[in-house]
């Protein structure tokens, strides 16, 4: 199945693009997209993971609705979901 993604602030400017399509087998969950991701660019994106874990203060979404991150195991992706990493949001 295809899943698609797009890239934001510091993560957009790392990967010098703003969007991307990922091939997953059906029935992959969030933390099987992340793992992917954190795989595919581990150098380019250091300090967004932890090993395959998605460091606490970044969120994530899919279509639009949060997915909390007791759920990134559990959540399953469909075919032409769109997957976006929120980085936090630090304000005064």
């Amino acid at each position: 199945m295809k899943v698609f993604t797009k890239y934001y602030a510091f993560i957009r400017e790392r990967l010098g693009r703003s969007d991307e399509e990922f091939e997953l087998e059906e029935g992959s969950t969030v933390a099987d997209f992340l793992k992917l991701l954190s795989e595919k660019y581990s150098d380019k994106l250091v300090g967004l993971f932890d090993g395959p874990v998605l460091r606490k203060g970044f969120a994530v979404a899919v279509n639009g609705e949060n997915v909390d991150m007791s759920d990134w195991n559990t959540t399953r992706l469909k075919d032409g979901d769109v997957v976006v990493i929120l980085p936090p949001i630090a304000g005064g």
